[in-house]
């Protein structure tokens, strides 16, 4: 496979295949006349960045009508326009706040996951990591695609009225590491997520996630700090519960068309789910290991992580026999959104 954008990068790139070697945009191999299993994984917040999606918008027709129709969804709820939010001269200060980050990730996501499936990329199984949940539901087709973008919309706007507070923290430590740290600190902080066998999020006020860091440090443990607004999946959340809730469980939910598997409680799912399974994700630890495990377990060998730089990938392929799982990757911060798209594709 060929991403090019000349006759003449085709044939510079077909010369450098005769000769035996590889480079950027050139993909050799052999292909499996077995159907292998697919999962789109959305990513949440934390990945993005002003302008994301923009190439993309402005190159593809299908992409950019997508967006369009998010637009205007949200704009009857949202008090500063999407495309503004995305594009416009103010976006790396607006999706510094979570109520315009999760709208935007939102649109990008399935955007970017409506061109794939035009393209003929139809996934198997479907996982969202956080806030990225919202769009793995409704690609599987358990709430529909207006619901989805108001309720998104409303999750925002609740989680952004919080005070910005607290911190999270990224550690190499297992699950029941974490929970040993934690222990006497419930009501200050909590596990917020566990992305692979050593690899676990906590989150709470600074005070308990500085303790927790310095345990860290003293079992031998890395641990790295994450630059967000909020302190999410944990105790800093529980004042904006019932109302969140109040506005989740408005919303109509339907049988899942394809398997999603939920960040809680990380098992894979098929049919009619419990509104409540979801709900609690907000507060609840990301069980995105367990998620990637039940899929992996239903016979997936290959995922794509759907958003605008790779955050995921990483863990999957980490926390998994590479034999057995392939990860490819679409957009990335350095703005070439056509050419990474496509070699993720040709990969």
């Amino acid at each position: 496979a060929i991403v090019a954008g000349t006759k003449d990068e085709v044939r510079e790139k077909l010369t450098i295949w005769e000769a035996g070697r590889t480079g950027g945009g050139l993909v050799a191999g052999q292909v499996s006349r077995r159907k292998s299993k697919l999962a789109m994984v959305f990513t949440g917040q934390g990945s993005q960045y002003a302008g994301m999606g923009r190439q993309l918008y402005d190159s593809e027709p299908r992409y950019r009508s997508t967006v369009d129709r998010c637009a205007e969804v949200m704009d009857a709820v949202l008090d500063v326009p999407l495309l503004e939010i995305l594009f416009g001269e103010r976006s790396k200060e607006l999706l510094s706040h979570t109520r315009y980050v999760q709208p935007a990730l939102f649109a990008l996501e399935y955007g970017l996951a409506d061109l794939l499936r035009y393209w003929g990329i139809e996934p198997d199984f479907v996982v969202g990591h956080s806030a990225g949940e919202v769009v793995a539901a409704c690609i599987a087709g358990m709430f529909d695609f207006e619901s989805a973008a108001k309720y998104v919309v409303a999750r925002g706007r609740i989680m952004g009225q919080l005070p910005r507070e607290g911190k999270m923290l990224a550690i190499n430590a297992t699950q029941e590491e974490a929970i040993e740290w934690l222990r006497g600190k419930e009501g200050d902080a909590s596990l917020a997520a566990v992305n692979g066998p050593n690899r676990v999020v906590v989150s709470g006020r600074d005070e308990a996630i500085d303790e927790i860091a310095k345990l860290a440090s003293a079992a031998g443990r890395g641990a790295m700090q994450l630059e967000v607004s909020h302190a999410f999946h944990s105790p800093i959340l529980d004042p904006i519960l019932e109302e969140h809730r109040t506005v989740a469980m408005a919303i109509d939910t339907r049988p899942a068309r394809i398997p999603i598997a939920l960040n809680v409680p990380g098992t894979l799912t098929e049919g009619s789910i419990d509104p409540n399974q979801w709900i609690s994700g907000i507060r609840s630890p990301v069980l995105f290991y367990q998620c990637i495990r039940s899929i992996v377990e239903a016979g997936c060998t290959m995922f794509i992580e759907v958003g605008p730089h790779p955050a995921l990938t990483q863990a999957i392929a980490s926390g998994f026999e590479s034999a057995k799982s392939r990860c490819f990757t679409t957009m990335q911060r350095d703005g070439k959104d056509i050419q990474n798209v496509l070699r993720g594709l040709a990969s």
